[in-house]
């Protein structure tokens, strides 16, 4: 849907200008949900501006289906675009009803009385599909935060955009209502078949929602691919650990075994000598999950120095004989005592 080429945008400033992107290229897919993650300041909401039309690339082109909106000497304004806008908080208008609120995201003016009767059943049937059918004569201050980001979810989709652009939608909300408020978003968007940008800076809901995730740091996309391949794969230490927990050791490879052709590699760690996927060891450091150790009957020594419960399952900390430091995930009831002996060993097909 929306193909990124070379784009970058530069904000003057003191005492030197800022880079906030710096050559983007990403391709948007069409009818799915793509997730750009990235810390704050990493650039992901300049280009979401950009992709909607609020601001301009310096360089590069912005091509949204076969149609080229913003490229040098070229720009197409934020309401030609056929692009819908879920802004963090909502940014609903308060003196407005909810059904005012969807209905001025319709083109036109409501005129004559066909053209009114089909505004109205448009702001009905959007209030029935993001589940606040009766809701239309209230006004947003009378709502939930959750109720709200469903009306502006429904604001946006009223004129059936070819894209909609949703700005961190969910970090106002608190932990539970987070979490349900973001699945029936999922859901309601992939029933439609409408593709979605999300911008977010949360790890837990950009793999979890997302069909496509691609991750930025420093200005630039520095991995792209499906929520596993991204998690599985890290393209480097630091992209690991933004990903999710991390464990990382040193090592040095004893054997190359077809690492070119998505082959193994044989490692010499702290946790001993281990075959591994090659995409796993970057420059002398190996990358695993806490969940690709386990504490077994068999393995390397290694002593308990903090554990953390979080109900269905717990972190157990270690520290190797050497000082190399782990984490593994374990059951919550099975978390062994602070300063234990344990033995632990690297789990295969993880």
């Amino acid at each position: 849907m929306f193909q990124i080429r070379g784009v970058t945008r530069t904000f003057p400033s003191r005492p030197e200008p800022v880079q906030a992107l710096r050559g983007i290229d990403l391709d948007v897919v069409d009818g799915g949900l793509t997730a750009i993650l990235g810390a704050s300041g990493c650039g992901k909401t300049t280009l979401l501006r950009i992709l909607a039309g609020f601001d301009r690339p310096d360089a590069g082109e912005v091509r949204l289906g076969e149609r080229v909106v913003a490229s040098p000497g070229v720009f197409v304004k934020p309401e030609k675009r056929s692009v819908g806008i879920v802004a963090q908080e909502g940014a609903l208008f308060p003196h407005l009803s909810v059904a005012a609120n969807i209905a001025y995201g319709l083109p036109g003016n409501a005129w004559s009385a066909a053209e009114r009767r089909s505004r109205t059943e448009r702001v009905e049937a959007m209030l029935r599909l993001v589940g606040l059918p009766g809701y239309g004569d209230r006004r947003p201050a009378q709502l939930s935060g959750g109720q709200q980001q469903r009306v502006a979810l429904a604001r946006a989709l009223a004129p059936a955009p070819s894209v909609v652009l949703l700005d961190e939608p969910f970090s106002a909300l608190d932990a539970a209502l987070r979490v349900e408020l973001r699945e029936e978003v999922r859901d309601l968007l992939r029933s439609i078949e409408t593709t979605a940008v999300l911008v977010t800076h949360d790890q837990n809901e950009a793999l979890s929602l997302a069909d496509h995730v691609a991750l930025m740091r420093d200005g630039l996309v520095v991995q792209s691919g499906t929520p596993q391949q991204v998690y599985d794969h890290p393209a480097d230490p630091e992209a690991a650990a933004f990903l999710g927990d991390s464990v990382q050791v040193p090592c040095s490879v004893l054997l190359d075994d077809d690492a070119g052709h998505d082959g193994m590699l044989v490692v010499d760690s702290p946790l001993g000598s281990l075959r591994v996927p090659a995409a796993s060891v970057h420059d002398g450091t190996l990358v695993l999950r806490p969940e690709q150790l386990e504490i077994a009957e068999t393995g390397v020594p290694a002593t308990v120095f903090a554990t953390r419960f979080f109900g269905h399952d717990g972190l157990v900390q270690l520290r190797l004989d050497d000082g190399t430091p782990l984490r593994l995930r374990v059951a919550g009831t099975d978390l062994p005592a602070l300063d234990a002996s344990v033995l632990v060993r690297t789990v295969t097909g993880r």
